[in-house]
């Protein structure tokens, strides 16, 4: 089994994790040698295994995109969200200031309250329902500032299904390498 091994000089036990992606960290002290480190691995070959499959079949996409690829995703995707935004903004009756395209990593939309509205670029990757459920998400937060049961009505009005792209939007995992 591959491993990266990282050494930090305050460490005394070891540690074994698993990224998303599914690569094998190992953590260990300066002096650990390779073959305990490698004895400690294989002693946790089940659960390594078990991480693996946990994350590949939670995030049916793993994608890692460079810094230059990032920054073509967020300037392809501004003038269509502006467009969907712009769209359902008017099917709603309420008015963002501006929308922008964020680095965002850990999250796909916020709502400022000045009436700013953010996307991030990782949803240049993700299918055209779920760019309009982000939009309709977000432009909802301009009425309900929280995540009431009012908020999510007001969400299902203008899109019935979005549970369903919710879902879709779990199953992804887009990061910068």
């Amino acid at each position: 089994m591959e491993y990266r091994i990282i050494r930090h000089h305050r460490r005394k036990r070891l540690l074994v994790t698993v990224t998303v992606t599914g690569e094998v960290i190992v953590k260990s002290g300066p002096f650990t040698s390779e073959k305990y480190i490698d004895e400690f691995v294989k002693s946790k070959e089940d659960w390594i295994n078990s991480r693996q499959q946990y994350y590949a079949q939670k995030f049916h996409h793993r994608i890692l995109v460079t810094e230059e690829e990032r920054d073509t995703l967020k300037k392809q995707l501004l003038p269509e969200m502006k467009e969907i935004v712009s769209r359902y903004a008017e099917m709603m009756q309420v008015s963002p200031k501006s929308v922008k395209i964020t680095v965002a990593e850990k999250r796909w939309g916020s709502c400022s309250g000045k009436k700013t509205v953010c996307f991030s670029y990782r949803l240049a990757l993700v299918s055209q329902r779920c760019r309009e459920y982000l939009a309709v998400h977000e432009l909802s937060h301009l009425k309900h500032m929280d995540h009431s049961k009012k908020f999510y009505e007001c969400v299902e009005k203008y899109m019935p299904d979005y549970r369903e792209a919710e879902k879709e939007l779990d199953g992804y995992y887009i990061h910068l390498r």
